[in-house]
């Protein structure tokens, strides 16, 4: 059962000589130190938007893992107390391009948001890992520092952290073992940094979000418990979700006289799963079933389709290309006939089309991952007596 916040609740990032705030306590001028650490930021700073957790379609257990790196703190804050749990400093969404990891940030900053500043206005961060790319010596890290800086200043004022979202986080913090390639000087410098204001003598005042599409080749020392709790895989959708992401998308739309808009969400979603739809065969991609141990009539899937590569935008594009086709349809007489079934399967080929020659290679590596798990290894068999010693 959720749990009323107190007024002597301290929010995650504060620390216990912190001075605690209230709505009603804080003044309603922020100090100098305030203002000069925001200006320096002031550029990656936006308002939270209006995006709820429950906009989100699909990805349930994603939703439920950032629900609890959020949520959990404050509404259970005393069940936290009694178990010793710490709040959490960070957390990492990880998955393929299109599905959805900036909609997550976006719903996060919202709910925090509702969380700790519901009748007033809440700000984040925003920004990439590419962006805090600087050539010259010292300027990543000085964005680096500025960043938690505010953050730290931020705490203090509001009484809650600053959500700082990163994307691309690979980009800035790269692993520095050149396990994955090879790390330059000023790269290792700027992951240090990093660490060092995450786990500095004084709280972060931050509760960092970070997103990739190769969680692989982040710095290990990121990742590791106590920084980043929460590794949150956001899938591609699903069937189901794809239906739902294309309801929402199709709703309010003008419909021909022929056509619902359940024929319309139907005609796309069986356009988008039609097995014909090839990207690429097999042996285009590499893969040869004998020589991979695969057994051909027990590997359901012997082609790279277009729903192996479908992400929650593409499937949203497909509304919007339709109108645009129904548009241009009708522009001729100037007589709005709606959109109708053809528009919506001219959409879907278009989106084949345009991806047939186009690079996949991280949707690529979850096909051969998939089609690899479709053989299960030989499990070993514990109840099994050990051998005679020799």
């Amino acid at each position: 059962m959720d749990m009323e916040i107190g007024p002597d609740f301290r929010p995650f990032g504060s620390s216990t000589s912190s001075t605690k705030r209230t709505s009603s306590t804080k003044s309603a001028t922020p100090p100098e130190s305030y203002k000069k650490a925001r200006e320096e930021v002031e550029k990656w700073l936006i308002a939270a938007p209006q995006q709820a957790f429950g906009d989100i379609v699909g990805n349930t257990e994603a939703l439920a893992g950032l629900r609890d790196a959020i949520e959990a703190p404050v509404k259970h804050k005393e069940l936290y107390a009694a178990y010793g749990m710490k709040m959490p400093k960070g957390a990492m969404l990880s998955g393929p391009p299109g599905c959805g990891k900036t909609m997550f940030a976006r719903a996060a900053a919202s709910e925090m948001k509702r969380l700790y500043a519901a009748d007033g206005e809440f700000e984040f961060i925003s920004i990439s890992g590419s962006e805090l790319q600087s050539p010259f010596v010292g300027v990543t890290e000085g964005y680096i520092k500025a960043i938690f800086t505010f953050a730290r200043e931020y705490q203090t004022y509001h009484g809650h952290p600053l959500l700082v979202f990163m994307d691309e986080a690979d980009v800035l913090l790269p692993d520095r073992t050149g396990r994955v390639r090879r790390v330059a000087s000023w790269e290792e410098s700027q992951v240090a940094t990093f660490l060092a204001e995450m786990d500095g003598m004084q709280e972060s005042g931050a509760f960092v979000l970070l997103a990739t599409n190769r969680p692989e080749v982040i710095d290990q020392a990121v990742l590791r418990d106590g920084r980043c709790d929460f590794k949150i895989t956001v899938k591609r959708p699903g069937a189901d979700a794809i239906e739902a992401i294309l309801r929402k998308n199709f709703g309010g739309i003008l419909l021909g006289a022929d056509d619902s808009l359940d024929d319309l969400v139907v005609a796309a979603c069986e356009a988008l799963f039609d097995p014909f739809k090839v990207i690429a065969d097999l042996q285009t991609i590499g893969i040869n079933l004998s020589d991979a141990g695969l057994d051909i009539q027990k590997v359901g899937h012997k082609h790279f389709l277009l729903e192996h590569i479908i992400s929650g935008a593409m499937a949203a594009s497909i509304p919007a290309r339709a109108k645009r086709h129904a548009f241009a349809r009708d522009k001729a007489d100037g007589i709005a006939r709606g959109v109708t079934v053809a528009d919506v399967l001219r959409s879907v080929n278009d989106l084949f089309e345009e991806n047939r020659t186009l690079d996949h290679s991280f949707a690529l590596e979850e096909f051969k991952r998939d089609l690899v798990g479709t053989q299960p290894a030989a499990k070993p068999d514990f109840t099994a007596p050990p051998p005679e010693p020799g």
